[in-house]
């Protein structure tokens, strides 16, 4: 399951991604630095649906929160969502968003170490290949600095069911949350792993096709419609730091 991912491309980048897929992208995410670490308990800018057809908002949200048995949400299975409610989906304010990332992370245990507690972890980056992103210039024009997008859930939580700290709530959900209480947070929607994904870990997360961002945001896509990518999408490169 992913805990950590990366997100270098520009404002302008995730914006032309955007309108290249039919969607106009508002954004509320000022001052996005490029960041190679995105952890569970820190806020990133998350895409949600505006009412009007085809438009978006690109907003900043915390990734997880706390279930009423303190687990912490960072992932969720679409095979579970949202035909089979769990508890952790149990509220009146929850729904779907497009997580813009261009590169996730996953760790596997050195050789002869147990998988649960390896003293040191291998830390693998993957990418979309250079094969995909011809694709996608191909189709859709433009160079979006490899912008792909993660199927996504939010929930409306209260402050001490953040993962993180809550003093690091962007500005704008400070203020919401000292009016009302509660403030939005985000999973990540993981399905079976893909070719090559299936090396490094047993899930993985779901990224959306371009061409369906619209129907996920609005719920034209079933979470159970949500496929791995066929072998030779990504690229994997071992990450020399593991913390880093």
């Amino acid at each position: 399951m992913c805990n950590d991912y990366r997100l270098t491309a520009s404002i302008d980048d995730i914006e032309q991604a955007f309108e290249e897929a039919g969607i106009q992208l508002r954004t509320n995410a000022t001052n996005l630095q490029p960041r190679n670490n995105i952890r569970i308990g820190e806020n990133a800018p998350v895409v949600l649906p505006l009412a009007q057809p085809n438009q978006a908002i690109l907003t900043p949200m915390r990734w997880g929160w706390r279930s009423s048995t303190g687990r912490t949400v960072f992932n969720v299975r679409s095979e579970g969502f949202p035909q089979q409610p769990k508890p952790t989906f149990l509220g009146a304010s929850q729904g779907r968003c497009l997580i813009p990332a261009n590169g996730f992370y996953e760790f596997t245990a050195p050789s002869g170490e147990s998988a649960k507690t390896p003293k040191v972890k291998n830390k693998w980056l993957f990418t979309l290949s250079a094969r995909a992103l011809e694709l996608l210039h191909k189709r859709y024009g433009g160079d979006d600095g490899g912008v792909f997008c993660i199927a996504g859930a939010w929930r409306a939580v209260k402050k001490d069911q953040l993962a993180g700290r809550l003093e690091t709530l962007p500005a704008l959900d400070q203020t919401h949350l000292s009016a009302t209480g509660v403030v939005k947070a985000f999973s990540m929607v993981t399905v079976e792993p893909g070719p090559d994904v299936k090396p490094y870990h047993k899930r993985q997360i779901a990224l959306v096709g371009r061409g369906q961002w619209q129907n996920w945001l609005n719920g034209n896509l079933a979470p159970q419609q949500l496929r791995p990518l066929p072998a030779g999408t990504l690229d994997v490169t071992p990450v020399q730091n593991a913390n880093a």
